[in-house]
């Protein structure tokens, strides 16, 4: 079986291949195919399967989300040049944002109301 996964700009890309084997496929063991077809077209998606010489494949492409995730980042160290680095590593990543930044823990509330870190 192989199983490749890929995720253009505009689509998430499932290709799932399996070697034909005697019997495999027969009997009603539920919605199987047509259920998952009936899922990616509720997404705005679609969904092919059939044979492929050898193989059995199923391919699947979906739409992306319309958003996207940004996780937002307290920089908070005492010393301005750690600031600085992770300040420019956070803002060379697409799905982080810099929300501020302090030299110490106790200075951060004053600016960030109501905000708790998770994680130090």
């Amino acid at each position: 079986m192989t199983l490749r996964i890929a995720a253009p700009e505009a689509s998430l890309d499932i290709d799932l291949a399996n070697a034909v084997t005697a019997g495999v496929g027969r009997g009603d063991r539920g919605r199987g195919l047509a259920g998952m077809r009936e899922r990616a077209q509720t997404l705005g998606g679609r969904m092919s399967a059939g044979p492929d010489g050898k193989l059995w494949r199923i391919r699947v492409r979906l739409p992306a989300p319309r958003w996207r995730m940004t996780i937002g980042v307290l920089i908070v160290d005492d010393e301005e040049l750690v600031r600085v680095g992770l300040r420019a590593i956070v803002a060379a990543q697409p799905d982080l944002t810099v929300l501020g930044e302090a030299s110490d823990g106790p200075r951060y509330p004053r600016w960030w109301p109501g905000c708790a870190p998770t994680w130090c």
